[in-house]
């Protein structure tokens, strides 16, 4: 592939982490990641500290050390060294690492999303559980696009909640990469998963790739997408509207979904890969990486 191609395209990793249930044995995690907590920062451990479920405290320490466990290998930087900015609405980004990222946590499953990407980019990323008990017509009527509620009241009783929850993951992607939350209005964006492209993807039992944001202006029947948008008022107040966006859903069996949207500047094809790492495994790995580079800085240092 040519130096143009590369340019071209963006290399987006989805990593899929199982986490240990909440109701382990008492004080059995907190024993296996204290060899680890040197990774985080003060302001980290003090959050994590914050949880008052049994068993939370740990599980979100271990999330915060996946997370800089995935960066560090992802960037070959030591855990230690990253440095993460929050935006306004809190999301998090590196400062001067050349990646981009986004996680979403859901029952026991961690999901990290990452790209190594020169230049701007925007990345979100969701996951989301299939719950039974959830009032998903009370909810999709209140969060919705009219367009989005129309297609869900056509489906059967199944087929609905399948669509209500990969809608909800695709919003919920969009939102986290705009980096504006539910600041961003739920009912002025959506998607139209009748138009998705069903890829073969053997990560997923289905995928549905090639979904472009709607942006609805003013009425909700006045769609603006990629085609119209740079002729629009829209541009004069959302600095990312002529950017070229893509959106992207895929569930991993009968419970679990993910989603990612992703924007530039420039179209960009995207190379979408699926990693289920064991999360024992990922710890110590970049532990191993960690010390074999401070083995070799001490012998530099010596000469």
């Amino acid at each position: 592939m040519s130096a143009d191609s590369d340019a071209l395209q963006i290399n987006l990793l989805l990593t899929l982490i199982a986490l240990p249930p909440l109701d382990g044995e008492p004080g059995q995690l907190d024993a296996y990641l204290a060899p680890y907590l040197y990774w985080l920062s003060a302001d980290e451990r003090e959050r994590s500290q914050r949880a008052r479920l049994p068993g939370l405290a740990a599980r979100q320490l271990l999330v915060r050390l996946c997370l800089r466990a995935e960066l560090a290998r992802r960037t070959g930087q030591p855990p230690t060294s990253l440095t993460f900015d929050y935006g306004p609405q809190g999301k998090p980004s590196l400062s001067d690492a050349g990646i981009h990222f986004n996680m979403s946590h859901s029952g026991d499953y961690l999901l990290i999303a990452s790209a190594l990407c020169e230049g701007e980019m925007l990345l979100g990323a969701d996951i989301e559980r299939n719950r039974a008990n959830t009032d998903i017509d009370a909810i999709y009527r209140h969060y919705f696009s009219a367009p989005e509620q129309q297609y869900l009241e056509h489906l059967a009783a199944d087929a609905k909640r399948d669509g209500f929850f990969d809608l909800w993951a695709l919003k919920e992607s969009y939102i986290k990469a705009t980096g504006k939350g539910l600041a961003e209005g739920l009912k002025t964006f959506g998607f139209d998963l009748a138009a998705a492209k069903c890829c073969p993807n053997d990560a997923f039992i289905h995928f549905n790739d090639g979904l472009e944001v709607q942006r609805f202006l003013g009425a909700e029947t006045q769609v603006s997408t990629d085609s119209n948008r740079a002729a629009s008022a829209e541009t004069q107040t959302d600095p990312y509207a002529k950017w070229h966006w893509q959106s992207a859903v895929g569930q991993i069996d009968s419970e679990f979904r993910l989603a990612y949207t992703l924007a530039s500047p420039t179209p960009r094809r995207c190379r979408l890969t699926l990693a289920q790492p064991q999360w024992q495994s990922l710890l110590q790995d970049v532990a191993n990486s960690d010390a074999s580079h401070a083995g070799v800085n001490t012998l530099l240092n010596t000469w």
